[in-house]
């Protein structure tokens, strides 16, 4: 290898040849300096400033043309290979970059060639993009001809030479504008490349999409692009569509793009989900990516959830068997397609199963995974329908055991308390907050105020709000004074759209506010508390008024919690929680004229409201009741519910009909398989959904017809039930049936729709049922026996007139008699059937019997024939029975008695 001062000494005469001859003089020494300079070690020497080489050169090729032009194109080709010649090779003061930008412009064949090349090289340090990419060079218009006319080497030189300068941000808005028209013709080369052009093509684009400024007109459906490049992600692989997919996702944060990327009609969709089903790694994450931007338009959501689509299945087979970034992009897009309301049915359904995967994940992963697993719960739960799924899924104990593991304060925190709060205004969920050990884990952060104690508040209402003061407990409300300060500010804040930096407690989702008081307002005792809040009462009004105006969703603003919901012509819920609420709060006051002067004071036109909603549409039956209830009372009206004295026909009429009173809450299924048995035994039942042939079904001025109702039965059979205690109808239907049983008009029969609250039912319902005898119904196994019990019962009531006509089960076997020696004497059946109505008492055999001593028994003996398989069958009937299922008891077990 030659030294420099060698290599000078033989350069420098072929330099004065260059600059001074023409002609085969200048075409040998360029061709000679091109030989040269094809050796990597030359490269940097020849190069240099100092040299003079390059300024040479570039006045060849301003001038020249033919052979000498070719030869110095060749030699920059190869100087520009050697990366320390690079920039003052691209340098403005040189010229040389303008040079070649008229070569590219004027010639063809090899000189374009290796003019490009040239600048392809050039273009691979930053340094020189942003002038090589300027308006002023001119370089970008002459590629844009290139692309759009030439093919082979050239095509492929130019399209590499743009994706080098389309890496400089500074050049992407000028290549990305409508005026320069190189997105256009890069368009024109994917759609007719599929190859390596296709490919860098795809990369230019790609790199331009990252500019907003371009997202816009690239999206746009005059462009084209679109298509293509669905085209593309549809029928290729490798690198194709990994641009393609790059490019994607760059389009869908362009707000504008979303509409046309998310229709039908482009197609885009069903493509991305068929690469998210067969691709893995980046490719994978890249469609994810954009269908979760996507997912965040409403417009685009319901499609997106839909069925027909078939993408949430996938993504639920994604969040079961992915990890990392792809996991979470799966989940990011289920929370925002589960913030439609739309879509809630189906992600909640058994069939698409995606409960049970996110509970999964709130169980095992930590971190952002369980935060938006959680949110996508949260979402869910708003759909009351869903919760009951969620319970089943043991959903309730996992996202409790989340809150217990989330540092407090963290978002996993958060989101934790906020899903219990949510679905714990659903019965079963409470019940099993309840049963994990919701009260002792949740009390704790009422003493935090704040946010969290607030939503720890409205647990805790759903938990315990619709406990009754006993002895040294107090009911909720009274136990924390400054609760109903809480929900007073809260649900003021959230009904009227306020909040902001300055309001500590943001806003929350209405329906569970609304759901809170309703709870809550069960308790007699909480009740007194709520009625004497005006503040709560007219926010309840509000939600009437903006349900009946059909008013949008409330604006909602705020820090503390930013992402309620609720409220509007559409939150079907809230509005009827709202009636609920005033209705049960109405029962603080006996006179309707004090109701009437409360309402006065507070200044709304309760009446005007209530004659809407009995007409609305979309409201339960239920719901016009609670309004017709109001509105009676308020207008100076008799109450549909007739006292007594004003309800009793001075003749009983002979025809009658069993009712069966129940909440719809509560295993109605087993209530209409009761009413099928009954029916088969020859028993007239009426029900609301199918009324009797003596009485239509509930409809129209439903009040009427459930005061007819109960007044055409010889027996009202009241399915005792949390939900119906808690129900403002069911409240009415029974007082009124127990104002009639009490006259001796009726007969009233007990029915246990669960088989742990009989220890617990307390309030109104509680003093109604007493001491009562019931029968259960918790199982469906228990239906042949309880209608039988009920028809026996029924055989021997003096208001009905066709127990002739009753088909009378033979499930009561005859008791013989005995035939033991005379000194065994027949169990006394009398003191037996006492001591089961005190369950307390005979736990065990040992206890029973303890407790027989303790009467006073000196036949205590007269059980001796009962083995310990009957004290066991006993012991499981310790709670009140009817006397025929002990004879029944002892009867299967002493048959020869």
């Amino acid at each position: 290898m030659a030294s420099n001062e060698e290599l000078k000494s033989f350069i420098l005469p072929l330099i004065d040849t260059i600059q001074s001859d023409r002609g085969d003089a200048r075409v040998n020494a360029l061709g000679t300096v091109w030989n040269l300079s094809a050796v990597d070690e030359n490269g940097v020497y020849m190069g240099s400033k100092d040299l003079g080489l390059l300024p040479a050169l570039v006045a060849v090729i301003s001038s020249d043309r033919g052979g000498a032009r070719v030869n110095a194109l060749g030699t920059l080709m190869n100087l520009s290979v050697t990366e320390e010649n690079r920039a003052y090779m691209g340098s403005k003061d040189l010229g040389l970059a303008y040079a070649l930008v008229a070569v590219v412009s004027s010639d063809r064949g090899d000189a374009r060639m290796n003019a490009l090349g040239t600048l392809w090289n050039l273009s691979a340090l930053n340094e020189n993009g942003v002038y090589m990419g300027s308006k002023d060079l001119g370089l970008l218009p002459a590629l844009v001809a290139v692309i759009s006319s030439d093919r082979g080497h050239a095509l492929l030189t130019a399209l590499g030479l743009l994706i080098n300068l389309s890496v400089t941000e500074d050049n992407r808005a000028y290549m990305g504008s409508k005026d320069l028209g190189l997105v256009f013709a890069l368009v024109e080369v994917v759609l007719s490349n599929r190859g390596e052009a296709g490919v860098s093509a795809l990369g230019t684009l790609w790199n331009l999409s990252a500019v907003s400024e371009n997202g816009v007109y690239m999206g746009s459906k005059d462009l084209g692009l679109l298509p293509a490049l669905v085209a593309v992600a549809s029928s290729s692989s490798g690198d194709a569509r990994m641009n393609v997919l790059g490019i994607l996702m760059n389009l869908s944060v362009t707000e504008d793009n979303r509409a046309y990327m998310g229709s039908k009609d482009l197609g885009l969709l069903p493509a991305l989900i068929a690469v998210v089903s067969s691709d893995s790694g980046d490719a994978r994450v890249k469609a994810l990516g954009t269908l979760r931007i996507l997912s965040s338009d409403d417009d685009i959501g319901v499609y997106m959830g839909s069925k027909d689509l078939g993408l949430l299945p996938v993504l639920v087979a994604v969040v079961s068997s992915d990890s990392g970034d792809t996991r979470l992009t799966a989940l990011g897009m289920l929370m925002n397609l589960s913030a439609t309301d739309e879509n809630r049915a189906y992600m909640g359904s058994k069939d698409l199963d995606l409960l049970p995967a996110l509970i999964a994940v709130v169980s095992s992963d930590s971190g952002d995974a369980r935060v938006k697993a959680l949110g996508t719960l949260w979402n869910l739960s708003l759909r009351h329908e869903n919760i009951d799924y969620l319970v089943c899924c043991h959903g309730m104990s996992v996202v409790l055991a989340a809150l217990q593991l989330s540092p407090k304060g963290s978002d996993s925190f958060k989101t934790s308390l906020t899903v219990l709060m949510v679905s714990g205004r659903i019965l079963s969920a409470a019940r099993d907050l309840f049963v994990a050990g919701g009260v002792e884990i949740i009390s704790p952060l009422l003493d935090g105020g704040g946010v969290d104690g607030i939503k720890a508040a409205i647990i805790l209402s759903f938990l315990l709000g619709k406990e009754e003061s006993r002895g040294t407990q107090l009911s909720l409300l009274e136990s924390k004074p400054q609760l109903t300060d809480l929900l007073e500010s809260i649900f003021n804040n959230t009904v009227n759209g306020l909040g902001g930096d300055g309001y500590e407690f943001g806003n929350f989702d209405l329906v569970v506010i609304v759901a809170a008081i309703a709870s809550m307002a069960v308790s007699d005792n909480n009740k007194a508390i709520l009625s004497q809040r005006p503040t709560i009462l007219l926010c309840l009004f509000q939600v009437l008024s903006l349900f009946l105006d059909d008013s949008p969703p409330i604006p909602y603003r705020g820090t503390g919690n930013s992402y309620g919901v609720g409220g509007g012509g559409q939150d079907i819920e809230s509005a009827e929680s709202a009636i609920e609420s005033l209705q049960l709060l109405s029962f603080v006051y006996e006179n309707d004229s004090d109701l009437r002067q409360h309402y006065k004071e507070i200044g709304v036109d309760v009446i005007f409201s209530m004659k809407r909603i009995m007409t609305h549409p979309k409201l339960s039956n239920n719901a016009k009741q609670g309004a017709q209830y109001l509105r009676n009372r308020l207008e100076e009206k008799t109450v549909p519910l007739p006292t007594v004295e004003t309800a009793i026909p001075s003749v009983v009429e002979h025809k009658k009909h069993l009712m069966l009173s129940y909440a719809w809450g509560c295993k109605k299924e087993l209530v209409i398989s009761l009413q099928e048995k009954l029916t088969s035994f020859g028993v007239e039942v009426w029900r609301d959904e199918t009324g009797s042939s003596l009485l239509s079904k509930m409809q129209g001025a439903t009040d009427d017809i459930m005061a007819k109702a109960i007044e055409l039965s010889h027996t009202v059979v009241v399915c005792v039930s949390p939900h119906y205690k808690a129900s403002a109808n069911c409240r009415q239907e029974g007082k009124y049936t127990n104002a009639m049983y009490k006259k001796g008009m009726l007969n009233i029969i007990y029915v246990m729709m669960d088989g742990d609250y009989y220890k617990s039912v307390d309030g109104w319902l509680g003093i109604m049922l007493g001491d009562s005898l019931w029968y259960p119904l918790w199982d469906a196994q228990q239906i042949i026996q309880t209608a039988s019990e009920i028809v026996t019962n029924i055989s021997a009531c003096s208001f009905c007139d066709a127990t002739q006509h009753l088909a009378l089960p033979t499930l009561v076997p005859t008791i013989k008699p005995t035939t033991k020696t005379e000194t065994s004497q027949a169990p006394n059946y009398d003191e037996v059937w006492t001591l089961l109505t005190d369950p307390s008492k005979a736990s065990d055999p040992d206890r029973l019997t303890k407790f027989l001593s303790e009467l006073g028994l000196s036949k205590a003996l007269e059980l001796v024939d009962c083995d310990n398989e009957m004290w066991n069958d006993i012991a499981s009937y310790l709670k009140p029975i009817p006397k025929r299922a002990l004879l029944r008891i002892l009867a299967r077990k002493n048959p020869e008695k």
